[in-house]
């Protein structure tokens, strides 16, 4: 893996994922906002929104959702750093809530 960004690969690898999640259906319009010094909202199918980055915040949120320890989960992505890996978690608190609503530390009171 090259150790510079080279946005040509990073072309090469989003190409064929958007036309991935294209082929899936992933056509549905939504609007997604960014803020990159100030706030900007696009409008899309979302498989033009679907990249590298949403594809590894994807694969992390998912192994935690399945219940696998974050810390192993970080080892995954290949991050030394626990702060990189916290920012690929998309789960919302009402997805961890629900997972952990009949856990025992939460139904033993």
């Amino acid at each position: 893996m090259p150790k510079k960004f080279d946005p040509k690969v990073v072309t090469t690898i989003n190409r064929p994922l958007k036309e991935a999640a294209r082929l899936a259906g992933l056509t549905e319009r939504t609007t997604r906002t960014r803020r990159q010094g100030k706030v900007v909202e696009e409008v899309a199918d979302k498989s033009v929104f679907v990249s590298s980055k949403t594809a590894r915040e994807s694969f992390f949120s998912n192994m935690l959702a399945a219940g696998i320890p974050r810390a192993d989960a970080k080892k995954f992505m290949g991050h030394s750093e626990k702060d990189v890996s916290e920012g690929y978690d998309r789960r919302t608190l009402e997805e961890i809530a629900l997972r952990y609503a009949e856990h025992p530390f939460f139904t033993t009171w």
